[in-house]
């Protein structure tokens, strides 16, 4: 599993995407989060353990 966070430039209202893909590049699993969610190995297995919950 991989675990992404984007970052959507919009000039109004900016904010980050946090994904969830298996290995064949299938979306498990997509949040909105703040700009300033820090993406780490501790943050990620948190919210795949998590059941991918709202942040």
């Amino acid at each position: 599993m991989t675990v992404l966070l984007d970052i959507v430039p919009d000039e109004d209202n900016p904010y980050a995407v946090l994904s969830a893909q298996d290995d064949g590049g299938e979306v498990l699993a997509e949040v909105r989060v703040p700009l300033s969610f820090q993406l780490k190995r501790s943050s990620a297995v948190a919210w795949v353990e998590g059941g991918f919950a709202r942040l």
